[in-house]
């Protein structure tokens, strides 16, 4: 076994099983975006990159990358994305171009959080009532973070994947090769190296696992696996056929990552020839939760100094101190508001400088208003507030805004901070 496979099973027990299922999810996701841009790229020559990205149409509802900092929200779901109203699994993914750096965070489904505008439940409850936005709200508003992009994938990806690609080619140690029947005593899977198509390689994945060798055993499977679909789809007779699977994506792939801005991002990944990469949990051994019953269910309680801890250790971003401050503004008539979401910024690491109540009320849609002619250090700021509140930005020109960045907050306003 490689070196490379004997860290990865070192870091996948001691984080233990979900954690490593998610990240393999991550995995598939960044695998489809870079690989889909790969091949748009390859279609076209070297000096027509541009041409290539504009054959790939933004989706409506998709949010505008600037080219920077990274960061998505990857929500595994039960079936088919688009016809699922329940999530397993929740992962945070983000790539730092400058420090070539990609850090990822699992989150338990049943973190005990407080969900805006609903009260007390879980992640996963997020996602029931309301959706991708609210489980991102959610997410952003327990982490302290701007999250601006979200994918749901569906169980049967990895199987979509392999099928584009015509299929996948996997080496097998014995210990590796399995059974997908418990009936047969034999392994439905030999050792060697093995041809499998999309059911194949996923049943492959997803063979069960209760004992911490069996568990240890499926962590290597999803390794190969998403190791070999990697190698199979970098393959030049492969990059056609992935091409094609941005017009498919269907109930597989829900994300408002712009298809447009897949070449460009498929390029930034390109442009590494090694990146470092991190994985973080919040697990009961690293004392970030707890175990907690609530309301009959078991639940994960946080804790939250800890949690942000991790945060700020896996997600680094000093860029949002060193920004313009920002002025918040309270613009409905209910007092506290406006030291509420000036307080809850600072904590995400936004630089303040002010909080009021305004004299005039009723504005009914909270927003962030940026100066037309603000630098890019403050451009970003804005958007990163804009992404945290999920509040429309606003360039104003007309009128002096007095401060480089305003958030309004008007009637909409869900309150995001944590109990």
């Amino acid at each position: 076994m490689s070196q490379r496979v004997h860290a990865f099973r070192a870091r996948s027990v001691r984080q233990g099983s979900f954690g490593c299922t998610t990240a393999i999810l991550s995995s598939v996701l960044v695998l489809l975006l870079v690989s889909v841009g790969a091949a748009a790229i390859s279609m076209f020559s070297p000096g027509n990159t541009n041409f290539a990205a504009s054959r790939l149409q933004a989706q409506p509802g998709s949010l505008r990358w600037d080219g920077g900092r990274w960061t998505m929200l990857l929500l595994g779901a039960n079936g088919k994305a688009a016809r699922t109203s329940s999530i397993t699994g929740l992962l945070v993914v983000s790539f730092d171009q400058h420090h070539r750096r990609l850090a990822t965070l699992s989150v338990p489904p049943n973190l005990w959080v407080t969900i805006p505008g609903f009260g007390r439940g879980t992640m996963a409850d997020a996602y029931t009532y309301g959706g991708s936005r609210l489980v991102l709200l959610t997410m952003q508003s327990s982490l302290h973070m701007p999250i601006p992009y979200y994918a749901v994938m569906g169980t049967n990806t990895v199987g979509q994947l392999a099928d584009a690609v015509g299929g996948v080619s996997v080496h097998l140690s014995p210990a590796l090769a399995g059974r997908f029947d418990a009936r047969v005593s034999r392994p439905t899977i030999q050792s060697g190296t093995q041809r499998m198509d999309g059911a194949t390689l996923t049943r492959f994945m997803q063979l069960p696992a209760v004992t911490a060798a069996e568990i240890m055993l499926r962590m290597q499977r999803q390794y190969l696996g998403v190791t070999a679909l990697l190698t199979a789809a970098m393959q030049p007779a492969s990059l056609p056929r992935l091409a094609g699977l941005v017009d498919n994506f269907g109930g597989t792939i829900i994300t408002n990552f712009p298809y447009n801005q897949i070449v460009p991002l498929a390029q930034t990944f390109q442009g590494t020839s090694r990146l470092g990469a991190e994985s973080h949990y919040l697990t009961v051994p690293n004392n970030a939760v707890a175990d907690y019953t609530a309301e009959g269910k078991p639940v994960l309680l946080p804790n939250w100094p800890r949690i942000h801890s991790i945060v700020q250790s896996a997600f680094p971003n000093a860029d949002l101190a060193r920004g313009s401050g920002v002025q918040v503004q309270n613009r409905t008539g209910t007092a506290g508001r406006a030291a509420a979401v000036g307080g809850w910024l600072r904590q995400s690491g936004v630089r303040i400088d002010g909080e009021s109540s305004a004299p005039s009320v009723g504005f009914t849609r909270t927003h962030v208003i940026v100066g037309k002619n603000a630098g890019t250090q403050t451009q970003y700021v804005a958007r990163a507030v804009s992404t945290m509140l999920q509040a429309p930005l606003i360039t104003d020109s007309a009128r002096s805004i007095g401060a480089p960045i305003i958030v309004i907050i008007g009637d909409d306003y869900q309150d995001v901070t944590q109990e």
